[in-house]
């Protein structure tokens, strides 16, 4: 009658290193998987779930996490995944039962690296390789969700995720090289009856995300991938109130920004041969709003400073992409409904790099 909890998680290899003494710290790391990584969740329900049901499923092959609060840590890590690949499925059956609240995520990554600052500062040197494809797949069908679903999937070839709080700073020289077969993160729902609901995937093969508040960010980022890759979200309801199908794909991706005095960045970003996909599809009879949205990116970077902190930024940029991109948005209803809308951008390359202020922004 209250929460039905499901988790499974894989994992290759594992290593974890931090400092809260405030202390310095230096760290080196250098991991291999060779064999398939699989993380599985299946839910059979044949009456009506509890007041929240939440399933949490995740594969990864390397995993890096480390944080610091005070002092300095200089990091060299080095991580390649072999040619099996990672697979993460999550799956709801419920076809003649119901949910009340429902939230699905799935994941599926081939290399991962974390990195968490309070008041330090970072020294990173990261190299990411993966010959193996990444995928987070599965769904769910449910008779009637009463309240709000969200059912998600993320795959990823190489991710690098770092941020900083409280006057923090980086350097980050990464490396990150795609050459699996594919990257796909696809979800697949229906409802009889629906409430509130998003099915969403993205789908990454090389991401990197360094962010700050207060200090200095240094980031020389190189990426390159050949796999496919594909985001595709689909959902269908009988009768609903409102439903979202979103779908995101890109070959390389970076955000790097900070709010204090000095951001520098040099980018080089190649996407070749697999191609870019995003489809997002929602079919339904009779409702209120029914939205569909796909977006496809060979290339993507973005990059800022704040205005207010007197900052400068400085950015290098050379994006690559000879791949085909392509994003599908589509909606359809066999009956009477208030909205429907259908949005698709896809793009070879695109980046941003702006210093703003709450109240404007420059480019």
């Amino acid at each position: 009658s209250d929460t039905i909890a499901v988790t499974s998680a894989a994992m290759g290899n594992g290593v974890s290193a931090s400092n809260s003494s405030g202390g310095d710290l230096s760290f080196n790391s250098l991991q291999h998987v060779i064999g398939r990584v699989q993380g599985r969740s299946l839910l059979e329900v044949s009456g009506t779930m509890g007041e929240r049901t939440v399933i949490s499923t995740s594969a990864t092959g390397n995993s890096v996490d480390t944080g610091m609060q005070g002092g300095a840590i200089t990091t060299v890590a080095e991580q390649y995944a072999g040619p099996k690949g990672v697979l993460s499925v999550g799956q709801v059956e419920a076809a003649q039962g119901g949910a009340i609240e429902l939230n699905m995520t799935t994941q599926a990554v081939n290399n991962s690296f974390g990195m968490g600052l309070t008041a330090a500062a970072a020294g990173v040197r990261l190299t990411q390789n993966t010959d193996g494809g990444a995928v987070a797949d599965g769904g769910a069908i449910v008779g009637e969700l009463s309240e709000n679903g969200l059912v998600s999937s993320q795959a990823v070839g190489n991710n690098a995720t770092m941020t900083g709080v409280s006057g923090s700073g980086f350097r980050v020289v990464a490396g990150q090289n795609n050459h699996g077969e594919i990257v796909q993160g696809s979800k697949f729902t229906a409802y009889g009856s629906s409430y509130l609901t998003t099915t969403g995937a993205s789908a990454s093969a090389n991401n990197l995300h360094a962010t700050t508040q207060g200090g200095d960010l240094d980031v020389t980022n190189r990426q390159a991938n050949t796999a496919y890759v594909r985001a595709q979200a689909e959902e269908t309801s009988a009768y609903f109130s409102a439903a979202t199908a979103n779908a995101y794909g890109v070959g390389n991706s970076l955000l790097a920004g900070s709010l204090g005095p000095d951001v520098q960045i040099d980018n080089q970003q190649v996407n070749e041969l697999g191609g870019v996909e995003a489809i997002a599809t929602f079919g339904g009879a009779t409702g209120y709003d029914a939205t569909a949205t796909a977006t496809a990116m060979g290339n993507a970077a973005t990059g800022y400073a704040c205005s207010e902190c007197t900052a400068s930024l400085k950015a290098s940029n050379n994006q690559y992409n000879s791949a085909d991109v392509a994003a599908v948005a589509r909606t359809t209803a066999n009956g009477p409904v208030r909205s429907a809308i259908g949005s698709a951008a896809a793009v070879g390359n695109n980046a941003s790099y702006y210093v703003s202020a709450p109240s404007k922004t420059t480019q």
